[in-house]
């Protein structure tokens, strides 16, 4: 998961306010990555599954410090 910490610290100063990050991910990351966005204060707002229903896309907004 180390990618999708460098990314969320990256992308924090980097995005303009109401700017989302859109990663994809592997089967089974969804509930590891969630805690690691929300631990770097990202609003989750949605879970995306691919085709065959697995989760596969989050998209997460800025939160406020």
């Amino acid at each position: 998961l180390e990618f999708y910490r460098r990314l969320a610290d990256w992308a924090r100063g980097r995005l303009n306010p109401g700017g989302c990050l859109m990663m994809e991910f592997g089967d089974g990351q969804a509930p590891a990555i969630e805690s690691l966005l929300l631990e770097h204060k990202w609003i989750v707002e949605a879970v995306v599954p691919d085709y065959s229903e697995r989760h596969r896309l989050m998209i997460a907004g800025l939160g406020r410090d």
